[in-house]
């Protein structure tokens, strides 16, 4: 995880369409039957997951100091993103 949080969005880009590709292929063997080890189809969407992950912490923090630049870093006001949502309870 580490790894993936030190490079650039276009780098994660480009291994995340990697991954996704060597997924599409690993799947085309399975169905043919050339893949002996199925595991690692879980394993690759797994590395998709974590790049995902790391692509919504680099927008929650751009959100977060955005919103800091705009208040001057005054702490009483949130961003959007990490304000509580108005739920409603049905009763």
């Amino acid at each position: 995880m580490k790894e993936l949080r030190e490079k650039e969005e276009k780098e994660l880009r480009k291994v995340l369409d990697e991954t996704q590709a060597e997924i599409s292929q690993l799947r085309g063997k399975r169905a043919t039957g050339a893949l002996a080890d199925t595991s690692s189809i879980l394993k690759k969407r797994r590395e998709v997951a974590r790049i995902l992950t790391v692509f919504g912490e680099k927008e929650v923090l751009k959100e977060v100091s955005s919103a800091e630049k705009q208040d001057h870093g005054r702490p009483e006001k949130r961003p959007s993103i990490l304000k509580k949502q108005n739920v409603k309870k049905e009763a």
